[in-house]
């Protein structure tokens, strides 16, 4: 089954993050980071980079901290060597325009016996 989601260009980010949030556990504040890294064309987090996201969301470094510390411990952020980027894997998803979800049913250990 295909379901078609009917989305505006500038609400495409935002409308995949909210699909992908019951699969990556993404809070408000975290879909909002990553969000503001597509939109704003930040591709790593660094020092400058980290002030303008501070700027942008109109936030205070340590709670720009804590959750990208959250973000890199969900994976959804990785260490770069030069700063923290979008992992690979999500950030493929994003710009290929297209999510594909399928269930592997798992089975039952008891019944197998």
């Amino acid at each position: 089954m295909v379901y078609v989601i009917p989305v505006k260009q500038e609400n495409y980010v935002r409308a995949v993050l909210e699909t992908l949030t019951p699969f990556l556990k993404l809070t408000e504040y975290e879909r909002e980071i990553i969000s503001q890294m597509l939109t704003s064309n930040i591709k790593t987090i660094n020092t400058k980079t980290r002030q303008d996201l501070i700027t942008l969301l109109d936030t205070d470094y340590y709670t720009l901290a804590n959750y990208l510390k959250k973000l890199k411990d969900k994976h959804i952020l990785v260490d770069t060597g030069y700063g923290l980027a979008l992992s690979a894997e999500l950030a493929n998803s994003l710009y290929d325009k297209e999510i594909n979800i399928s269930f592997k049913i798992l089975q039952d250990e008891v019944n197998q016996g």
